[in-house]
């Protein structure tokens, strides 16, 4: 008879109930029925509990990147937000900029600005949302300028960080 008994009771809760529901039956079961039988109700809820996993569809669609940082400025940008320069490197940071921008041609730089354009002022503003920082870059035409603001003003972000600690 307990074992008619657990197995009523386990059927309910796993039909019915989420898993607090699902283990709450199983213990009121365990407490009324002998312990053989126990053990192999327990098999058939981890079974059932298995099955009804597998059979769930699975979501379609585009991935969603995430990205959570306290300071935007100091943080790295996705994949497909990186920065290519001219000579096919990629720039994920404004930290990569400013290294970047120290071993950089005159050529590859002067392909990205100009007097009527400035890429690097665009992505910052763009990826990172930073309109004053990037307009203080747009207003620089020069490689050495632009590295100089770039460390400056990661300086500015790196102490804000360690005040707010």
């Amino acid at each position: 008879m307990a074992k008619k008994t657990v197995k009523k009771a386990v059927k309910k809760a796993v039909k019915k109930a989420p898993k607090k529901a699902v283990k709450k039956a199983v213990k009121k079961a365990v407490k009324k029925a002998p312990k053989k039988v126990v053990k192999k109700v327990v098999k058939k809820v981890v079974a059932v509990k298995k099955v009804a996993k597998k059979a769930a569809p699975k979501k379609a669609g585009k991935k969603r990147v995430e990205i959570t940082i306290t300071r935007k400025l100091l943080g790295k940008a996705p994949k497909e937000r990186h920065f290519y320069l001219a000579d096919g490197r990629s720039l994920g940071s404004v930290i990569d900029l400013a290294d970047a921008l120290r071993g950089m041609s005159d050529d590859i730089f002067g392909h990205h600005v100009d007097e009527e354009k400035n890429d690097f002022a665009n992505w910052i503003h763009e990826v990172f949302d930073e309109p004053d920082f990037a307009e203080e870059i747009r207003l620089l035409n020069d490689k050495v300028d632009t590295e100089i603001a770039c460390l400056r003003r990661l300086i500015i972000e790196l102490k804000a960080v360690k005040k707010s600690r």
